[in-house]
C-alpha cells in the first residue's frame, strides 16, 4: 500500500512541471520584445551559469576528474546544456520565454470562449497524461 501512495504522490508533484509552464505563460501575458524583457532572460542566464559553473567544478572534483578537463570540455558543457543535471529544465524555458509574447499575441486574437477552450485542451494535454500512469 505504501508504494502505492508514494506512485501517487509522485505521479500528482510530476504535474508540477507542466502546471508551471502554463503559469509562466499566462503570468508573462503582457510580454513585448523590450530591454526589460531580454533583461529578464539574462539574469536567468546569468544565475545558471553560476550554479552549473559549481556543479561542473563539484562533480568533476567527486569524480576525480577535475585535472583531466579542459577548458574546451567546459565550455561544450554548458553550451550542450550539460554542464548541470538540470540544465535540460533552463533550455526549456529560455525557448518557453522567447516564444511566450508570439504565443500570446495569438491566443490574445481569439474570443473569450475560444480562450477557455484551448486553455482547457492545453491543462489536458499536459496534465491528464501523468495521471493515466497511475492506471
Amino acid at each position: 500500500m505504501s508504494m502505492r501512495i508514494q506512485f501517487i504522490l509522485r505521479n500528482f508533484c510530476m504535474c508540477c512541471v507542466p502546471l508551471f509552464f502554463l503559469l509562466t505563460g499566462f503570468l508573462n501575458n503582457k510580454q513585448n520584445y523590450d530591454k526589460k524583457f531580454f533583461k529578464g532572460l539574462l539574469n536567468i542566464i546569468i544565475i545558471w551559469l553560476f550554479y552549473s559553473t559549481i556543479e561542473f567544478v563539484v562533480k568533476n572534483y567527486m569524480n576525480h576528474t577535475i585535472f583531466n578537463v579542459s577548458i574546451k570540455d567546459f565550455i561544450f558543457s554548458l553550451t550542450s546544456f550539460k554542464a548541470c543535471d538540470y540544465s535540460w529544465y533552463i533550455e526549456t524555458y529560455i525557448g518557453l520565454y522567447l516564444l511566450t509574447p508570439l504565443l500570446n499575441r495569438g491566443f490574445e486574437s481569439f474570443d473569450t470562449k475560444s480562450k477557455k477552450i484551448i486553455t482547457l485542451i492545453i491543462f489536458c494535454i499536459s496534465i491528464l497524461p501523468i495521471f493515466a500512469n497511475v492506471f
